[in-house]
């Protein structure tokens, strides 16, 4: 039975995993993947001609200041390093076929970025590395809140790793609004800011948390219909 959304307020709604599925990407590929859904874009190789598609190479940006660790965290996945003027642009080399095609699975725009269904299936210790790479990403933790939060621009990517860290850490996420869309200049530009999402979870399973997790999956409050 079917029940409106306007009359779930107070009501605890239900998000089940996916079983697990056997996948030949190693941890370190997960890892991988996870930073690049934070950081990471994708130069088609018809960019120049206006069409989408075609093989394209995967890239992770990060700041000055970011780069060694980055470096460090890619080992033998590092590519060429370029300067951008604001930023270094790392390329991804070694991609196994099954790493490229999982990375094009991922959207390419910032706000189409999306884990795919194949990476919602990992097991337990691979789910940790994807989660552990988008938080060296996006990530921060706020250790007055004992809480891990991110942000992005893409809402599906967020309700997506909620249901990783689930697997990964045995968490109830939340994902809620943030900024509103807005305009802004950087470095002389007039940039358009989309709207903004939050994701965050208590680093301890359970504590102080209104949501819970059982063998039917993790429950949620509804606190707001609108």
């Amino acid at each position: 039975e079917l029940v409106r959304a306007d009359e779930v307020l107070g009501s605890y709604l239900n998000s089940p995993l996916p079983p697990v599925e056997e996948s030949d990407l190693t941890e370190k590929e997960c890892l991988v993947i996870g930073r690049w859904l934070g950081d990471g874009h994708r130069a088609s190789a018809h960019r120049r001609s206006g069409k989408r598609g075609g093989t394209g190479q995967f890239f992770i940006s990060c700041s000055y200041e970011e780069a060694p660790n980055l470096v460090n965290l890619l080992g033998e996945y590092t590519g060429a390093i370029n300067d951008t003027g604001t930023s270094k642009q790392i390329s991804i080399r070694n991609l196994s076929p099954l790493l490229r095609k999982t990375l094009s699975l991922c959207g390419e725009r910032a706000t189409e970025k999306h884990v795919p269904g194949i990476l919602l299936a990992l097991d337990q210790v691979k789910a940790e590395a994807l989660l552990s790479g988008y938080l060296s990403a996006d990530g921060h933790y706020v250790a007055k809140y004992d809480r891990w939060m991110a942000s992005s621009v893409s809402r599906t990517l967020l309700l997506d790793m909620a249901i990783v860290a689930h697997r990964a850490r045995g968490v109830v996420s939340s994902v809620y609004a943030g900024r509103p869309p807005r305009t802004h200049i950087i470095r002389g530009r007039k940039v358009e800011s989309s709207q903004d999402w939050v994701f965050c979870f208590r680093n301890s399973p359970g504590y102080r948390q209104s949501g819970w997790i059982d063998s039917d999956g993790a429950w949620k409050k509804v606190r707001t219909s609108e």
